[in-house]
């Protein structure tokens, strides 16, 4: 895989596993599940993981980065590409949910696979407050927004 195309193979990735509605957002469990098997892809044009080339950020908190607050969770693959003067790309997939007082509750946080294995790295993203949250919510997010922008 290319850089390029990332957003279109985790796309693609998530659609393979969609279930029941046209158009429904996908359940975290099952974006968690996919984006794991993603981060395992290698993307042919960017720096070694060794070189910090490529990996993930998992992240939640409440914000109103779409101009209204919303609590959301993400996983985030950066990608440098190869050469000295690699750009950075980030492919963020987040899922959105009007925010509780027990979602602001949970403030917000992080979390790099940088220096540890895609399985702890995961297992552990799971037991971030807000990814644990949604995880083990009812609600159905209010959308699912993927995108792959220059950083």
């Amino acid at each position: 895989m290319l850089i390029r195309d990332a957003k279109d193979c985790l796309e693609q990735l998530l659609a393979d596993v969609e279930t029941g509605e046209r158009n429904e957002t996908p359940n975290p469990d099952a974006v968690l599940k996919v984006f794991q098997t993603f981060a395992a892809i290698p993307a042919d044009d960017c720096a070694p993981m060794d070189e910090d080339g490529d990996g993930v950020l998992a992240q939640f908190g409440t914000y109103g980065l779409r101009g209204t607050q919303e609590f959301s969770v993400d996983l985030t693959r950066q990608f440098i590409e190869a050469g000295d003067d690699g750009l950075i790309w980030q492919l963020s997939c987040t899922l959105y949910w009007d925010p509780t007082p027990n979602t602001t509750a949970l403030g917000n946080g992080s979390l790099w696979s940088f220096d540890s294995e895609f399985g702890d790295f995961f297992r552990n993203a799971a037991l971030l407050p807000g990814w644990k949250w949604a995880l083990g919510t009812s609600q159905v997010p209010t959308s699912l927004d993927i995108k792959l922008e220059e950083a």
